[in-house]
């Protein structure tokens, strides 16, 4: 049996995405497994996951990717920019959209 994944809204998600999807389901839903397999804390996995749950909503909407909101989270996961100040940028630009 094959599937067109891209008929799918995880066939939206990037390969990075799909990568973290399949390793979470592998470690049986753990994050902290997920965590310690990627080398990370908790909270940094706990985020990331929370990213990608974002990702994941918007692709199963249907609604176009976001590149502020995720080159914030590029700059958070990298530790460029703190998680307070990532939040106060977000809400910053949904006024401004508003």
């Amino acid at each position: 049996m094959t599937s067109d994944l891209s008929k799918h809204a995880l066939g939206r998600l990037e390969s990075r995405d799909l990568d973290m999807v399949l390793a979470l389901v592998l470690e049986s839903g753990s994050i902290k497994g997920l965590a310690k397999s990627y080398g990370v804390s908790y909270p940094t996995m706990r985020q990331r996951l929370d990213q990608l749950i974002e990702r994941a909503r918007a692709a199963v909407e249907g609604r176009p990717r976001d590149p502020l909101r995720e080159a914030i989270a590029r700059l958070v996961e990298r530790g460029a920019l703190g998680a307070a100040a990532a939040r106060e940028l977000l809400q910053a630009a949904k006024k401004e959209d508003c």
